[in-house]
């Protein structure tokens, strides 16, 4: 009944007064997915929006005042802010008059950048009651770092980019490093190029319908490296290949690294246009040799390398 105070008057005996002294609980953070659900410790994507959910109580008999702020972790951008919750100077701020033996929850929401891959967002709440301050658990979410793909010769040495011979063997490889605090469970699938030939893979991984799949444990901070082998049973084409790293339901992919194995050049000897090939011919006639390759860097189409002409 009494906010602050009690008045005696008319005081003709002894009296007494009993004083109640209610501590208030730390408020508790939890982070939430956009389907509501709670991911605390999970990884999350680029450009994701999460939610972090603040519950506060007042356990007195009377109304109190309650001021909670969030401040919002390094390098997220303000999505929004529910019950009120007045965004400045990189924190949310709620003024809540609470009923008595009231519980609520507020909640802001943040953007995660691209800027943030490869490091960890932790977020906790300041909440301030009859000039008593509490702090909120700490909750932590992962950006997952981008996968590598690399394609190597049998000398280990990369060779993206770059003409490979028919049935040459080379190595496809793929990084991934789990930064979260606590062990992951990572899988990995990685297709095979049209027109290349399987031969083995490391780390257990197991071919099925031209695909090359793992699944693993990572533990925390670790990094591997996982790979295949193929050759290349095939002329004239271009190899393109990208892996897909799937973590707590998000899946990443890899760069792509690319070869080419070349077509044999095509070799033609003409008179006025039309081929003499095999075809007898007289002395003094002039005749012209040309050689054709395919560019296979930028484009398919045939192109002259050069010619000669020579009189018999």
């Amino acid at each position: 009944k009494y906010k602050g105070s009690y008045v005696f008057a008319n005081v003709q005996a002894d009296h007494k007064i009993k004083v109640v002294y209610a501590k208030p609980e730390a408020p508790i953070k939890k982070v939430l997915d956009k389907n509501g659900e709670y991911i605390n410790g999970r990884y999350v994507s680029s450009k994701d929006v999460i939610t972090y959910e603040i519950s506060y109580k007042n356990p007195l008999t009377r109304k109190a005042d309650i001021i909670i702020t969030d401040s919002l972790p390094k390098g997220t951008e303000c999505y929004s802010a529910s019950d009120g919750g007045i965004y400045a100077g990189g924190k949310v701020t709620w003024s809540i008059s609470a009923e008595p033996l009231a519980a609520g929850t507020v909640k802001m929401s943040v953007r995660i950048p691209d800027t943030s891959k490869g490091k960890s967002i932790s977020n906790y709440a300041l909440m301030t009651m009859e000039e008593i301050n509490l702090m909120s658990n700490t909750v932590d979410n992962y950006v997952p770092e981008d996968p590598i793909k690399k394609v190597k010769n049998t000398d280990g040495k990369e060779i993206d980019k770059t003409f490979i011979e028919k049935d040459q063997k080379i190595i496809y490889a793929i990084t991934f490093k789990n930064i979260s605090a606590k062990e992951a469970n990572i899988n990995i699938k990685d297709k095979i190029p049209d027109g290349m030939s399987f031969i083995s893979a490391d780390n257990g991984g197991a071919m099925k319908n031209n695909e090359v799949t793992w699944s693993l444990k990572f533990k925390a901070g670790e990094e591997k490296q996982v790979s295949f082998s193929a050759k290349a049973s095939s002329e004239g084409k271009t190899f393109i290949n990208q892996a897909n790293v799937t973590v707590d339901g998000i899946n990443l992919v890899t760069n792509k690294v690319e070869n080419w194995t070349p077509e044999k050049p095509k070799k033609e000897v003409k008179q006025g246009g039309v081929s003499v090939d095999g075809k007898d011919i007289s002395d003094g006639e002039t005749v012209t040799y040309y050689v054709t390759v395919k560019k296979l860097l930028l484009s398919l189409m045939p192109v002259l390398l050069c010619f000669a002409t020579r009189a018999l």
